[in-house]
C-alpha cells in the first residue's frame, strides 16, 4: 500500500466513523503500510521450532520442565501446560500462572553442576554465546561450555530438546555460529543418545523433515536443526 491510497482510505472510514460510530472520538494516524500481503509471512525457524517443542513435551508429560533462554513465546505457552522455569542471562519480568523467571549463567558450571532436570530445553541461544551481543563476555568456547552444562544438568532418564542454526560450519559475529549437524551429535553422543533430528530447512516454503541424514543439511547456508537427546 502507497502513502496516497492510505491517505484516502483514512479520509474515507473516518468521515464514515464519524456518522456511523458516534462512540469514537479520536483518530490517530498509525500507517502500517507493508501488512497488505497475499500470505501471512513468518519466521519458519522461529514458528516451527516452537511448534516441535511443544508437541515433545506434551507427549513425555514431565512433572516439570526447565528452559533456558528460549522463545518467550515458547516458555508462555508451555506453562499453561506444565510447571517451567525460564532461566536467562537476561531475566524476563514474566508474571504467570506456573511460570517462573529466574537469572542463570550457562557458561558458569557452580550453577548446573549437581542438578537432575528430567526435562530441559534450549533453543536457539547456544549459538549466540561467547560472541558478546548480549552483554556476555566474548569466550570462543563460551557455546562448548554451555553445551557440556546442559548434559551436566540433564538426569538420567532425561531428555533435553536443543535447537541451533546448521548447516556449512561459520561464525557471523557477534550475531551467532552455524554448526555442523553431526557435529552437535557428534559432541553430545558420549552420554546422550539422538532420539530425533528434525531439520528446518530455513526461509523457504519447504516443510521440515522428521530424522533425515544429519548430513543432508551440510549444503545449507542457514538452516535450523532441532535435536531430541535422551540421557541413558
Amino acid at each position: 500500500m502507497d502513502l496516497n491510497f492510505y491517505k484516502s482510505q483514512l479520509d474515507e472510514f473516518v468521515a464514515n466513523s464519524i456518522s456511523d460510530r458516534p462512540e469514537f472520538t479520536e483518530y490517530k494516524s498509525f500507517p502500517c503500510l507493508n501488512d497488505n500481503l497475499t500470505h501471512t509471512d513468518y519466521d519458519t525457524h522461529y514458528i516451527y521450532h516452537v511448534a516441535w517443542a511443544i508437541q515433545k513435551i506434551l507427549s513425555h508429560k514431565p512433572d516439570t520442565h526447565i528452559d533456558v533462554s528460549s522463545s518467550l513465546n515458547f516458555c508462555t505457552s508451555i506453562c499453561s501446560v506444565v510447571p517451567t522455569t525460564f532461566i536467562d542471562y537476561r531475566p524476563a519480568s514474566l508474571y504467570l500462572n506456573q511460570l517462573q523467571c529466574v537469572e542463570g549463567n550457562l557458561t558458569d558450571n557452580s550453577q548446573w553442576i549437581g542438578k537432575k532436570y528430567k526435562s530441559l530445553s534450549c533453543m536457539h541461544v547456544v549459538e549466540h554465546i561467547g560472541l558478546g551481543r548480549y552483554g556476555d563476555e566474548l569466550d570462543v568456547n563460551g557455546d562448548i561450555k554451555a553445551m557440556q552444562n546442559l548434559e551436566r544438568a540433564l538426569d538420567y532418564g532425561g531428555r533435553l530438546l536443543f535447537v541451533v542454526p546448521v548447516g556449512r560450519p561459520q561464525i557471523f559475529f557477534n550475531a551467532h555460529r552455524v554448526y555442523s549437524s553431526k557435529w552437535v551429535v557428534d559432541f553430545f553422543e558420549p552420554k546422550l543418545k539422538l532420539a530425533e533430528f528434525y531439520f528446518i530447512p530455513g526461509p523457504t516454503t519447504a516443510p521440515p523433515l522428521v530424522n533425515c541424514d544429519l548430513s543432508y543439511s551440510d549444503d545449507f547456508e542457514y538452516g535450523c536443526g532441532c535435536f531430541e537427546f535422551f540421557k541413558f
